[in-house]
């Protein structure tokens, strides 16, 4: 029975490799059995055991078979070598490399790559780093969560999304795909938009973000629940007008805005509020009853 290979390689192309040119593993004495080739033809030098060990996505080390004194084997991967260089240093015992700070889509391509190899020691940083950055890169978010069931980040990325236009969403996902079906629908809006110059001119509509902008009319048009009365019976004082306005402005007609709503109350009722309970009290008011609105909406990821 043959032994299975690690890899599709030829011997010609092992015997081609030019030793001088393999980037070795910093600080590392283990003898080298496997040449990593990047899609962009960068060789590293890998260890066997060390895959075996620190991941389960690359064959166990007994399957490479590379006698004593004979060359390494080679074995060409789809990742580019700046992936490839961050993937190597989860291999070791020793501090995992800070990717908080790297360029996105450094991060994406090493995200993927450590759920294709399974090298759960990088899984959850990467997961965390995308997490962080899912507001300035939705869509490609969205498409890693999707991809690999993050069902959580997939509800958060969504609402992002919310506001790119059909388009948008075909061109990065594909008419196709099950990310832009569940995406979009061809529904007319339900409801007026107090600031309609801020909605862009979207071709489908989308059944997903009507249901954000459907809590519009809690923030923009609908009277404010208030409780107890101000001096003299008045329902405000002169605090109230500049904070609800500054709140609206703040929303902005956004859903990814309506989503934060509590946020932005909370951070608003600090600034403008001052210390008139009646008005906070009323502040309050007006989160429930637009978090009951936003309770309504399904999770992106009940579609999928």
């Amino acid at each position: 029975m043959s032994t299975p290979s690690f890899g599709s390689v030829s011997k010609d192309e092992e015997v081609e490799v030019d030793q001088s040119k393999v980037i070795d593993c910093p600080d590392c004495s283990s003898p080298t059995d496997l040449i990593l080739v990047s899609s962009d033809g960068i060789k590293f030098a890998a260890h066997a055991q060390n895959l075996e060990r620190y991941s389960e996505g690359f064959p166990p080390a007994r399957f490479i078979n590379t006698p004593d004194g004979a060359e390494p084997q080679v074995v060409h991967l789809d990742e580019k070598s700046g992936t490839l260089r961050l993937l190597l240093q989860y291999m070791h015992l020793k501090p995992q490399p800070d990717i908080e700070r790297i360029p996105f889509s450094e991060l994406e391509e090493l995200a993927n790559a450590v759920e294709k190899y399974l090298v759960y020691g990088g899984i959850m940083a990467c997961k965390l780093c995308m997490k962080a950055r899912t507001s300035m890169y939705p869509m490609h978010v969205l498409r890693y969560a999707v991809k690999h069931g993050y069902k959580d980040l997939v509800d958060e990325a969504a609402k992002h999304t919310t506001y790119r236009s059909s388009n948008e969403m075909k061109e990065f996902f594909g008419k196709n795909s099950q990310v832009f079906y569940t995406w979009v629908r061809a529904l007319p809006l339900s409801f007026p938009c107090p600031q309609p110059h801020r909605m862009p001119r979207f071709g489908l509509k989308s059944a997903y973000r009507d249901q954000w902008m459907s809590a519009l009319p809690w923030i923009y048009t609908r009277d404010i629940p208030y409780h107890n009365l101000h001096k003299g019976g008045l329902t405000e004082c002169e605090l109230w007008e500049p904070f609800r306005d500054c709140v609206r402005r703040d929303v902005d007609c956004l859903p990814s805005q309506i989503a934060c709503f509590e946020e932005i109350v909370a951070e608003r009722m600090q600034l403008d509020l001052g210390s008139c309970e009646r008005c906070i009290e009323r502040a309050r008011r007006w989160v429930v009853s637009v978090k009951g609105k936003i309770g309504e909406v399904s999770a992106f990821s009940s579609y999928l």
